[in-house]
C-alpha cells in the first residue's frame, strides 16, 4: 500500500491555512534559542536525509522545552517515516494536547493511526483536523483511507473524489483508492478508468507497472 509521510505545514499542492485556525503553539515566543537551535538543527538533517539524527535533535529540543509544539510534531513526522508507529503517536497525542488547534499534529496523528490500522480512532481525529482545515487533501485522503478500514466505502469514495478536487495531481493517489474501490464493487469500467487517470497524473508512481498490469487484466 501506498503512504505520503507530511511535515509541519501544507502538503505540496494543499491551500495556505486561513488565519483564522492559526494557533497559540505555532505563534509561541516563549521558545529558547539553544531549543530553536536544536529545532532547526533537527530540520537541515532531516532534510539531507540523516533521520536518525534529525530525530536526536527534535528530542533535545523538547528536552529543552518541553512545550515545543513543532517539535512535537517534527518528532512525530521523523518517527512515522522510520516505522516506529507506537513511538510517533504518544508524540503526537503530546502535540494534539499542547494546543488542540493546530492542524498539522492532529493529521499526522490520524495518519499514524491510519498506519496502525485504528481506523476508529483515526476517523475521529482527521474529521478534528478537518473542522481545522476543512480544505486540506490531506486530511481528506486519509480520512478516505480510514472510512475503506472500516468498509464504509460510500464515504470513503467520497472523500478520495474531495482530495483529488482539493488536491489535484498532487493527490493522484486518490485515484488510485478510487479505482480499488469500484474494482471491490465489480465496476471495472470506472475502476480502469481511474488507474488510467491515475498513470496520465503519476507516469513515474512507484507502483506504476502494477497499475499498468492490472489495467490490462481489466480491459
Amino acid at each position: 500500500m501506498l503512504t505520503i509521510v507530511l511535515k509541519e505545514k501544507a502538503a505540496k499542492g494543499e491551500p495556505n491555512k486561513p488565519v483564522g485556525t492559526v494557533s497559540a503553539g505555532e505563534l509561541d515566543t516563549q521558545i529558547p534559542a539553544r531549543a530553536k537551535a536544536e529545532f532547526d538543527r533537527g530540520t537541515s538533517a532531516a532534510n539531507e536525509g540523516k533521520f536518525q539524527e534529525a530525530i536526536a535533535h527534535l528530542q533535545m529540543a523538547i528536552e529543552l522545552y518541553p512545550n515545543y509544539l513543532m517539535a512535537h510534531n517534527d518528532l512525530g513526522v521523523q518517527l512515522l517515516g522510520q516505522g516506529k508507529l507506537d513511538d510517533a503517536a504518544v508524540v503526537l497525542r503530546k502535540a494534539t494536547a499542547l494546543d488542540s488547534k493546530a492542524f498539522n499534529p492532529w493529521l499526522n496523528l490520524g495518519i499514524v493511526l491510519v498506519h496502525q490500522q485504528n481506523f476508529s480512532e483515526a476517523g475521529d481525529t482527521l474529521r478534528r483536523a478537518l473542522a481545522l482545515e476543512a480544505n486540506s487533501p490531506s486530511a481528506r485522503l486519509y480520512l478516505g483511507k480510514a472510512l475503506s478500514g472500516l468498509d464504509d466505502h460510500e464515504a470513503a469514495e467520497r472523500e478520495f473524489k474531495t482530495a483529488h478536487d482539493l488536491g489535484g495531481a498532487t493527490f493522484s493517489l486518490a485515484l488510485y483508492y478510487l479505482g480499488h474501490i469500484y474494482l471491490n464493487k465489480g465496476q471495472r469500467q470506472r475502476a480502469m478508468e481511474m488507474f488510467q487517470l491515475y498513470l496520465k497524473e503519476t507516469p513515474a508512481a512507484p507502483n506504476a507497472e502494477e497499475v499498468r498490469k492490472l489495467i490490462e487484466i481489466l480491459r
